[in-house]
């Protein structure tokens, strides 16, 4: 395949993964999160965000695996289950990237919630209690 036609066809294949999941997507979220599908399923069957996606993602990648081995697949052209794989593959980076987002968010959290080292004017010990200035003479 001549670039010109690679670059042509990849373009073609973006375009129609975009579309897909933009038309597709508003039948699968719920408040303007695109992967409340995952998070939902996941709660019902009490596994995963990302392990629901897996599933999705295999239901896709056994129609490719058996396109390869018999030569058809029925229910759709083989196109469009590489355009879902595609799409499958873009959804499960984004909850791995949310995943990721959602946990040094509460380690930032966290480290907010931790008692701050707090400068006490005077001289104090190491609990905090104040103690007479060392530099003064003790019997003033």
């Amino acid at each position: 395949m001549k670039q010109s036609e690679f670059d042509h066809r990849l373009a073609n294949f973006a375009g129609e993964m975009s579309s897909l999941l933009i038309s597709k997507g508003n039948d699968y979220s719920v408040n303007d999160d695109r992967l409340s599908n995952f998070k939902e399923v996941a709660k019902l069957v009490s596994i995963t965000p990302m392990q629901v996606w897996a599933v999705f993602f295999l239901k896709h990648v056994t129609a490719v695996m058996t396109q390869a081995q018999d030569g058809e697949v029925k229910d759709e052209p083989i196109h469009m289950r590489f355009i879902d794989i595609a799409n499958y593959a873009f959804l499960g980076d984004c909850i791995v990237q949310e995943e990721q987002e959602q946990k040094e968010d509460g380690q930032r959290k966290q480290e907010d919630q931790k008692p701050k080292d707090i400068k006490l004017p005077g001289y104090h010990d190491r609990d905090g209690n104040p103690v007479k200035d060392p530099t003064k003479d003790p019997r003033a």
